[in-house]
């Protein structure tokens, strides 16, 4: 049995820690030769009201064409504490289902070869909320099923 993922793994950073007061949308994710995409959110404390009007979703988008059209990865293919949601979502920043200074991750099985995580900000935000998303690359070995 494995026990150790560090040669299996590689870490990157989607968006540096910043405050987020805008929709904002990652680099290309390049999957090749990977299976799985773990997407880790990181909040800070916000400085606006966050509610149903006001609020952040987390979504990640696939392509096959680094440069082509991306379209959110199908519901069935993301593991997170969403339930149900449209496709592509994988974290809801609401004060319902998060609050403020907490971490959530999820992990995605993109069926395409470059991968962009997005946060779509809704309302009023005037002052913005500190927040970073890192993503792990793993299973190793195994290639998207357009490559």
């Amino acid at each position: 049995m494995k026990y150790d993922i560090f040669h299996d793994a590689v870490v990157l950073q989607a968006f540096d820690p910043d405050t987020v007061t805008a929709d904002a949308l990652s680099e290309a994710i390049d999957m090749l030769g990977y299976k799985s995409l773990t997407v880790i959110v990181g909040l800070g404390a916000t400085g606006d009201t966050i509610d149903a009007d006001n609020h952040a979703v987390h979504k990640v988008t696939e392509c096959a064409a680094s440069g082509g059209t991306y379209t959110a990865v199908a519901r069935g293919h993301i593991n997170s504490e969403i339930a149900s949601g449209t496709a592509g979502e994988i974290s809801l920043f609401n004060n319902v289902t998060h609050s403020a200074d907490e971490a959530v991750h999820a992990t995605v099985h993109p069926t395409k070869r470059y991968v962009k995580v997005a946060i779509d900000v809704t309302g009023t935000w005037t002052n913005g909320t500190p927040c970073y998303i890192a993503v792990l690359r793993h299973d190793k070995g195994y290639l998207p099923a357009n490559t």
